[in-house]
C-alpha cells in the first residue's frame, strides 16, 4: 500500500517558477468574488515571503483598509433565507408559514376549517391547498397567521 503526501508549496515561489518552496504560512489575503458570492482568498507563502506580506496586512490595518470579511449566515434547508418568527403567545421560534401551524395546533381550541379547495369569500375552486392559499393572499389580501392568531382566546394584536 502507498502512503500519499501533499505538499504545499510557496504560492509565489510557484508564480515566479523558482525552487518549490514548501508553505510556512497561510494568510487571508481579502475578500474575492467566487460563483456570484464573496469568498475569501487564502494565501500560502515560504518564510521569504511572507515577511513582505505580513508587514503589508499590518500597514493596511494600521490605516483602516483591512478587507471585511462577510459573516456567513446560516445555510437554510429550503435554499432561500427564512426570517424566524416569535410567537407572540408563548415565545416559540419558527419560520412564517411553521408559525400560522404552530398557532392552530398549540393555541387555538376549535378546530382547522377545512375549505376543500374552495375560497370563502368568492367560492372559486383551486386544485390544493397551496393553490387556494396563493390565491387568498394575492386576489383578497388574506392573512393566514392574523387570521389564526384572531381567534386565540385573549390575544390582543
Amino acid at each position: 500500500m502507498r502512503e500519499l503526501v501533499l505538499n504545499k508549496w510557496c504560492d509565489t515561489c510557484y508564480l515566479e517558477e523558482e525552487a518549490k518552496v514548501p508553505v510556512a504560512f497561510t494568510f487571508t489575503a481579502g475578500v474575492v468574488l467566487s460563483e456570484n458570492r464573496p469568498e475569501l482568498k487564502v494565501v500560502e507563502l515560504c518564510e521569504r515571503h511572507s515577511k513582505p506580506f505580513t508587514d503589508l496586512q499590518a500597514l493596511l490595518a494600521k490605516i483602516g483598509q483591512t478587507p471585511d470579511v462577510p459573516a456567513k449566515a446560516p445555510a437554510q434547508p429550503s435554499g432561500y433565507p427564512q426570517r424566524l418568527m416569535v410567537c407572540p403567545i408563548c415565545r416559540a421560534e419558527y419560520a412564517r408559514n411553521g408559525m400560522v401551524s404552530h398557532v392552530w395546533r398549540a393555541h387555538r381550541t376549535d378546530k382547522r376549517p377545512d375549505l376543500n379547495g374552495r375560497c370563502p369569500t368568492c367560492r372559486e375552486q383551486q386544485d390544493n391547498g397551496a393553490g387556494l392559499a396563493a390565491h387568498r393572499r394575492i386576489t383578497h389580501g388574506y392573512d393566514a397567521l392574523q387570521d389564526a392568531l384572531s381567534g386565540v382566546k385573549g390575544y390582543q394584536p
